[in-house]
């Protein structure tokens, strides 16, 4: 005897689920990568930052427009 749940699950696995179900899976995904990049973008900034200087021997500074926008490029594609 499948219980209510059970027969919901199997239903959805026969089915997939529904276009504005997706839309909105897709949409808080993207609104939690963004802001996730937003919280570590000084982070990952000083990290990249550092990388660069001891890869290059150079003084160069990352800042956090160029973290958001190489990651962003990065997501999208």
């Amino acid at each position: 005897m499948k219980t209510e749940i059970e027969e919901v699950q199997a239903e959805i696995r026969e089915k997939g689920l529904s276009a504005p179900v997706k839309i909105a899976c897709y949409l808080v995904a993207a609104f939690l990568t963004t802001l996730m990049l937003y919280i570590f973008s000084d982070f990952i900034g000083k990290m990249v930052t550092l990388l660069i200087n001891s890869l290059f021997g150079t003084n160069r500074t990352i800042g956090f427009i160029t973290v958001v926008s190489s990651i962003g490029v990065i997501y999208m594609l």
